[in-house]
C-alpha cells in the first residue's frame, strides 16, 4: 500500500496545506464513501453540505471553498484534477510493460508512436494511429480510424488520453 504525508502531496501539487502536514493518507474516495486515512475532494459548490459528514482524513479544497472547512485540506487550484493526480500516485495497479505483446494482431497500416504498449490478444484495425507513449490494454479491439494519443502531446493540460473516432472525442483514461 502506498502511503504519502500531506506535506509531500502538497508538495507535488503545489498547494498550501490547512491542518496537520504529517497526516498519512494511504488512499482516495468520495466524501460520502471516505474513512481515516483516505483523500477527498470537492469540485463542486452544491456539494458543500457533505463536508460536515466526511470521515475522510483530508480534503481537496479550492481557496473559495476552504473557508467552508474546519478539518485538514489542501488548498488547490482545482481540485478534479488534484484528486486524479493524488489517485494516481496512490494507484497501486501493476504499469503495463512496454512494448507490444507477441498475441497482438496490428494491421500493418496502423500507425504505431514510439514507446507504445498494447496488451495480450488486442486488435488494431487498418488506419489506426497510436501516439508516442500511449498504453493500451489487453483484449481491445481498436477499429478503423482511430487516433488515440495523449492529451498534452497537443499541448493541453488534461490528464486524459484522447480517442477521436469520426470526429468525436472520448476521453477514455487517466493518463498524468
Amino acid at each position: 500500500m502506498q502511503k504519502v504525508t500531506l506535506k509531500e502531496l502538497g508538495q507535488q501539487l503545489n498547494a498550501t496545506i490547512k491542518g496537520d502536514a504529517t497526516l498519512v493518507i494511504t488512499s482516495v474516495a468520495t466524501l460520502e464513501d471516505a474513512v481515516e486515512g483516505q483523500l477527498s475532494f470537492l469540485a463542486n459548490g452544491k456539494y458543500r453540505a457533505l463536508l460536515e459528514a466526511t470521515q475522510a482524513s483530508a480534503v481537496l479544497l479550492s481557496e473559495k471553498e476552504a473557508e467552508f472547512y474546519q478539518g485538514n485540506a489542501l488548498i488547490v487550484a482545482d481540485p478534479y484534477v488534484s484528486f486524479a493526480r493524488v489517485a494516481q500516485l496512490l494507484d497501486t495497479t501493476p504499469k503495463q510493460a512496454l512494448g507490444i505483446h507477441p498475441s497482438a494482431h496490428i494491421d500493418p497500416s496502423a500507425i504505431i508512436g514510439d514507446g507504445v504498449a498494447i496488451g495480450a490478444n488486442t486488435v488494431i484495425e487498418a488506419g489506426v494511429i497510436l501516439g508516442e507513449n500511449v498504453q493500451v490494454g489487453p483484449v481491445v479491439l481498436l477499429a478503423k480510424t482511430v487516433l488515440l494519443v495523449l492529451a498534452r502531446d497537443f499541448g493541453l493540460t488534461l490528464p486524459f488520453i484522447m480517442m477521436y473516432t469520426w470526429g468525436h472525442t472520448v476521453l477514455c483514461s487517466l493518463v498524468l
